[in-house]
């Protein structure tokens, strides 16, 4: 039999699937011409709508910060009342307890020391170098000479705390919500009640 007289039985050639490929794209329908080409890549690739997941800005994690040290050694869980005269202290400070500690002239290098008790803490000469203080405790400290330019206060309590003599030029100090009742301004001027952000 002359199977050259049915040639429909024949496979597709790789013309007839491009063809065939165009007329189904045309009625909507999408199609991988090569699919059936010699030596086509048989892994299937698979079709997605849906967008990446991002993290929006506002819901990033925490930036990763070093642990606490002190003098460059690992910080004790508290360090209330330890004397740390000229200490350096750097890393994840958050929270950590200072009630009653002498950090005359101590330095903060970096780091946070957001939220951190510093209550009736003597920090007089320390150097705040534009650390993170944010809503830490100060309640009764004697801060008499504290290198606080850069510092950000803000919404710490600083209620009957001694800033006399501190250096805090111009807005280089953050105090937005800081809590300043009857504390000793730099001036050596005492805030009346209520004051909040700026002595008055």
């Amino acid at each position: 039999m002359d199977r050259s007289a049915f040639p429909l039985r024949r496979p597709l050639s790789f013309v007839a699937a491009i063809l065939l490929a165009g007329v189904l794209a045309a009625c909507g329908t999408v199609v991988d011409p090569l699919a059936d080409a010699p030596h086509a890549d048989e892994t299937p690739i698979e079709e997605t709508t849906e967008a990446p997941e991002t993290t929006p800005a506002d819901e990033a994690p925490p930036t990763e910060l070093d642990a606490p040290t002190i003098d460059g050694a690992p910080a004790p869980e508290d360090s209330a009342g330890d004397d740390l005269e000229d200490a350096v202290l750097d890393g994840d400070f958050r929270d950590h307890d200072f009630t009653g500690a002498i950090l005359v002239n101590a330095s903060f290098q970096g780091g946070s020391f957001a939220g951190a008790i510093f209550a009736n803490a003597n920090l007089s000469g320390a150097r705040f170098n534009g650390g993170d203080f944010r809503n830490a405790n100060f309640t009764g400290a004697d801060l008499r000479g504290a290198h606080l330019a850069g510092a950000d206060l803000s919404g710490a309590n600083l209620t009957g705390a001694n800033l006399e003599g501190a250096f805090a030029p111009g807005d280089s100090t953050k105090l937005e919500g800081a809590v300043l009742d009857g504390a000793t301004w730099i001036d050596g001027s005492v805030c009346g009640a209520g004051s909040v952000g700026t002595c008055n």
